[in-house]
């Protein structure tokens, strides 16, 4: 089987994966009553969202300048506007990981430094990765909606207790990749754990995390600045994006919620197992928020919601691609 057949048969794997989610849901909520909450739905918040994608792709041009010109890039920060929103609008095809091969390959053209590229990249993933993740397992063990599935004291003890152990591990290694001394050990120490896996994804996970590494001699105030900004542009970005989506549709969780549901539905947003996210978004949120009383009907009007600010991501994407294109035919 070669290459281009393989990438058909995972392409169409996702395809039919999306269509069941989707099917799946449409069969669990009230279709009609989802309708009927459009009229009741506060509208005005889609003005804000769209405002808000516009500051969130600034602010991320902001924070990725501030990272490439540690490693002797100097990228514009209207040039990552246009590149992030290119992102966003490949994203909706293509699973996260293989849209940003996208940005480092222009970033690559322009700057002539893909080495230097990848490891700003791979470290600005790494540190959305760790503040996802890391706040989303503590939101979880804050609020912990197991309590809201059972009453068995030791399984929702062993749920904090799993959330606990994969925030301490998370950091743990993110201090440990980043630390002058430990990084090289640490990075054979994530080696060790993974040679299981197969050759290929071995080395692709060798090289990012040798890329990493490059930042091991930045010292700790450019760390915790990148961690700060990626704090408030990343994580508050995603969950304002929920709590605007929810106001749209009149619907009221706690904000340790929505961090924590924020936290996996970026880690389901990695995998490449279906389209633009589609689907798994649903099923995250009319599955979640039930849990605290939310109507699934609502739920998934949500799930639309924030599907469109993923919309205006994609329109402002392709709004760059055409520019991009004719600029580059003016040239020719």
């Amino acid at each position: 089987m070669n290459e281009q057949t393989l990438y058909k048969l995972k392409y169409s794997t996702r395809i039919v994966f999306t269509i069941g989610l989707l099917i799946w849901i449409f069969h669990i909520v009230d279709i009609q009553k989802s309708v009927q909450m459009t009229k009741t739905a506060r509208w005005e918040y889609i003005g804000i969202l769209f405002l808000m994608v516009n500051l969130l792709f600034l602010l991320q041009g902001l924070k990725g300048r501030y990272i490439f010109a540690k490693q002797g890039c100097d990228v514009s920060v209207g040039r990552l506007y246009c590149l992030s929103a290119l992102v966003s609008l490949y994203g909706l095809i293509l699973p996260g990981i293989l849209s940003t091969g996208i940005k480092w390959y222009i970033l690559k053209k322009d700057t002539g430094k893909g080495g230097n590229v990848l490891s700003a990249m791979a470290y600005n993933q790494l540190s959305i990765m760790v503040v996802m993740v890391a706040f989303g397992c503590a939101a979880f063990i804050a609020d912990n909606p197991v309590n809201r599935l059972t009453e068995d004291a030791k399984v929702v003890w062993i749920c904090s207790v799993a959330a606990g152990l994969i925030l301490a591990v998370l950091l743990g290694l993110f201090l440990l990749l980043v630390n002058r001394s430990m990084g090289q050990k640490a990075v054979g120490a994530v080696m060790y754990t993974i040679k299981f896996l197969p050759e290929n994804v071995v080395r692709k996970i060798d090289k990012v995390l040798h890329q990493i590494a490059q930042f091991q001699t930045a010292g700790y105030r450019f760390h915790l600045t990148v961690l700060v900004l990626t704090i408030i542009i990343n994580l508050g970005g995603a969950v304002a994006i929920y709590f605007i989506s929810a106001k749209a549709s009149n619907i009221v969780v706690p904000l340790g919620t929505l961090i924590w549901i924020s936290g996996v539905l970026y880690i389901l947003g990695r995998l490449p197992i279906s389209i633009g996210n589609l689907g798994v978004r649903e099923v995250a949120l009319v599955g979640l928020l039930p849990l605290y009383g939310v109507d699934k009907s609502s739920a998934l009007l949500m799930s639309i919601t924030v599907f469109c600010g993923l919309l205006f991501r994609a329109l402002i994407g392709a709004i760059c691609q055409l520019v991009l294109t004719l600029r580059t035919r003016r040239v020719k």
